[in-house]
């Protein structure tokens, strides 16, 4: 689904202004998860290529190819080392759109392998939290197949810089209890708009109303993490899955939150963001407590 994805805007909405370009996605190996196999054969050398390994001038370049009229989708290997191009990142692609409000756009999808699943060393994963609090920036973390694709095109067309966060262990659902990511598209214009969340898995009604029943917020790989918990729970959890972090879907978070009364989010390591998120939940709560207001009856 991945190279289904990226062939899409080369195919019908973006012609010969879509370029794919990073680390390992040329012809030779075609993504070092082998998610973009047939994408330089298909459109040629000169519009899927391998760059150096140099994270600054993959993101920074994204700038001058916007300028030019061309829509850059690029790939950085991986989140874990993804901290020296975030100062282009933070100071040019992201700051042109949002300073401008709209007039100079930097239209650029950064794709970004991340999530370890067997083992990682001690950078793993650490930069990409400070994504959720830059300006300009929409960070998109998709838990399916057909997500991905839905999110990619939505993002194709975004005005703003895209950072998209693509699980490791979902790639061809390598890891068991992860077959449900392998998804069929549910239609040729399927595209899912930033922030909206979605829902999973539903707690039974009952469980529900009698206060007997948690909600989880999770996005990724944490949809599956939790599917494989709730196993234990029956009918008593809830599951939402963002999506998108950035924007974050709030009214579908809080209104799950109100009718369930318990609240987890599950991530695969702590945003501010979500973080912030949470705690204004744990506010809320407190609130409603203090007014008598609890679990399905809170409004």
């Amino acid at each position: 689904m991945v190279d289904s994805a990226l062939r899409h805007p080369r195919t019908h909405a973006g012609g010969s202004s879509c370029l794919l370009y990073g680390q390992d996605v040329g012809a030779r190996l075609g993504g070092v998860f082998r998610e973009a196999a047939t994408l330089a054969r298909d459109f040629g050398g000169h519009r899927v290529f391998n760059t150096p390994i140099q994270r600054p001038f993959i993101i920074g370049s994204t700038v001058g190819m916007s300028a030019a009229g061309l829509k850059p989708i690029v790939e950085v290997q991986f989140a874990d080392y993804i901290w020296p191009g975030l100062n282009q990142l933070f100071t040019e692609v992201a700051r042109s759109c949002y300073l401008t409000v709209g007039k100079w756009p930097v239209s650029c999808i950064l794709r970004v392998p991340i999530g370890a699943y067997g083992s990682g060393g001690p950078t793993t994963a650490a930069a990409w939290r400070a994504l959720c609090n830059s300006k300009g920036i929409k960070v998109a973390y998709p838990s399916t197949g057909a997500d991905l694709k839905g999110l990619m095109k939505a993002a194709y067309h975004d005005p703003n810089p895209v950072v998209m966060l693509e699980h490791q262990g979902l790639y061809w659902s390598k890891i068991k209890g992860t077959e449900e990511a392998k998804t069929v598209e549910p239609s040729a214009d399927y595209i899912v708009p930033f922030g909206k969340a979605r829902l999973v898995l539903e707690a039974d009604a009952d469980a529900i109303a009698k206060g007997e029943a948690a909600v989880v917020v999770t996005y990724g790989m944490g949809v599956y993490w939790a599917k494989a918990a709730a196993k234990d729970f029956p009918g008593r959890i809830s599951i939402i899955d963002l999506r998108t972090l950035v924007p974050l879907d709030e009214d579908t978070v809080m209104t799950a939150v109100r009718s369930h009364g318990r609240c987890l989010v599950l991530t695969g390591r702590a945003t501010h963001q979500l973080l912030r998120a949470s705690a204004c939940i744990a506010h809320r709560q407190r609130l409603l407590r203090a007014t008598g207001c609890t679990g399905a009856h809170a409004s």
